[in-house]
């Protein structure tokens, strides 16, 4: 083969040079980019969905549980006297252990579920089920993952969290939206939360009672009582 001229070379290296640097560039921008995907839609010191993530999740869960008939179960759950960490241990410990919790329900849910973090220490689940009765076991796991200690290094906390949940479909049937959804179980947690701050016991009749009334108010029924952790 006859060798190529010295200045043709010259090009070929050239250009040869610009095509990796090019190629180098292309690649650094996709990872630029899968960053900045990753950041719209999940929450920078977990890692879990954020809400906008956690409303994409929700729509789907919402359309598989429409056709298969399964409930879906959206829970929030908020952690108690979170404020208290921040307080006296500084806010190094509070991402300690909204990471150590983070960690523990990934671990609870399944690959198709969803844990989401929508605020400083509340965090929202999208659980498939078979039927409403499967629930109380998982809330069971999530409160002992909850409460197991968290080690800090140079000590370990115990928190503890108040949960409220709904159902979809519920007895209203399909026709209420994501939005409304977390609304409800994101007030069934603060009515949780409130019962462990100030309990009020009832006499059995009342609480009877009190039942019908609620879902008369609310359009929900029994089993989309909810639950405090």
């Amino acid at each position: 083969m006859t060798p190529l001229p010295a200045p043709v070379e010259s090009d070929l290296a050239t250009l040869n040079r610009q095509v990796r640097i090019l190629v180098h560039r292309l690649v650094e921008l996709e990872h630029l980019n899968a960053q900045l995907r990753q950041q719209a839609h999940h929450d920078l010191l977990t890692g879990l969905p954020n809400r906008r993530l956690l409303a994409d999740r929700l729509g789907v869960g919402m359309a598989r549980a429409r056709r298969s008939r399964r409930p879906l179960a959206v829970c929030c759950l908020d952690l108690d006297g979170f404020k208290a960490i921040n307080d006296q241990h500084g806010h190094a410990a509070g991402d300690v252990v909204l990471v150590a919790i983070a960690r523990r329900l990934e671990q609870i849910v399944r690959a198709e579920e969803t844990v989401a973090r929508v605020g400083g220490d509340e965090f929202v689940l999208l659980l498939d089920l078979d039927q409403a009765g499967d629930l109380p076991p998982v809330l069971a796991r999530v409160r002992a993952a909850v409460q197991a200690p968290v080690d800090l290094g140079w000590r370990t906390l115990q928190v503890s969290a108040s949960v409220g949940h709904v159902f979809y479909p519920g007895l209203g049937g399909d026709d209420v939206d994501g939005d409304t959804l977390l609304r409800q179980a994101d007030r069934a947690m603060y009515r949780a939360k409130n019962r462990v701050r100030d309990p009020i016991p009832r006499p059995p009749t009342e609480a009877r009672h009190a039942l019908p009334l609620q879902v008369a108010r609310d359009g929900r029924g029994p089993d989309d009582l909810r639950h405090g952790i």
